[in-house]
């Protein structure tokens, strides 16, 4: 009767195996950073290339590609500026919030909001507007943003891209790509604006990364063109 002999893998051999596992681990990293890096360039790109601030109507743009090194400390976010001609600052003294790398759109920053709002104290008077929201809400809580009118994270939750439109009788959303607008209620515009207007109020949670806001209702074309952009920018 023979015997079998049960080697173990020798120290040369797991050394071999522990060798090969970090190369690939290693180049999993290596890889995941250049496909983060490229989408950013992307985004930076078409940034850049969409020219929003050329419209009169233009009331508020804020996008995290921008954000510079004084702006940030620390991963926390002193301000949030807008890029209009309004160039409003949105600052929080307490617990501001963060600049990351977003799981949801990988490359791209997102500000983080763990119930702590940012404002800027300005008036912003609207007789009608068109909004396009970039967010990604993880609980039915708060507001991505109120200026007197709000869009709850329950109204957008599930949905990343949402347009929204008011032309002083009803408001109007739009939830995917391509899709029509439907009634979401009548006009929430108040008589006279706010003069705090807040980021991520009321104990949101969740990122935010993109807000542009028009004091008029754009004509299908100039909105086609905007959610296009959006949707180049996060979804490839």
């Amino acid at each position: 009767m023979k015997i079998k002999n049960n080697k173990g893998f020798s120290l040369f051999e797991l050394s071999i195996v522990l060798i090969i596992s970090s190369i690939m681990i290693g180049g999993f990293y290596l890889s995941s950073r250049l496909i983060n890096s490229s989408r950013l360039a992307n985004a930076i790109n078409l940034t850049a290339q969409i020219n929003l601030t050329e419209n009169s109507n233009l009331v508020l743009w804020l996008e995290t590609t921008n954000i510079g090194v004084k702006e940030v400390s620390s991963s926390e976010i002193k301000a949030w500026n807008d890029l209009s001609i309004n160039q409003f600052s949105f600052q929080s003294s307490e617990n501001p919030p963060l600049l990351k790398g977003s799981k949801t759109f990988r490359g791209i920053n997102s500000i983080n909001f763990n119930e702590n709002a940012i404002k800027s104290q300005s008036p912003l008077n609207l007789n009608e507007y068109t909004i396009f929201v970039v967010a990604n809400p993880t609980l039915t809580q708060g507001n991505i943003y109120n200026f007197g009118f709000s869009l709850k994270s329950s109204e957008m939750l599930g949905n990343r891209i949402v347009i929204l439109k008011n032309d002083g009788v009803e408001k109007s959303i739009k939830l995917n790509n391509k899709s029509d607008f439907h009634y979401q209620s009548a006009s929430d515009i108040p008589e006279a604006a706010q003069d705090t207007n807040f980021i991520g109020d009321n104990n949101f949670k969740g990122e935010i990364f993109e807000i542009i806001m028009f004091n008029k209702v754009l004509n299908e074309n100039q909105i086609d063109k905007i959610e296009d952009y959006l949707y180049n920018k996060y979804s490839r």
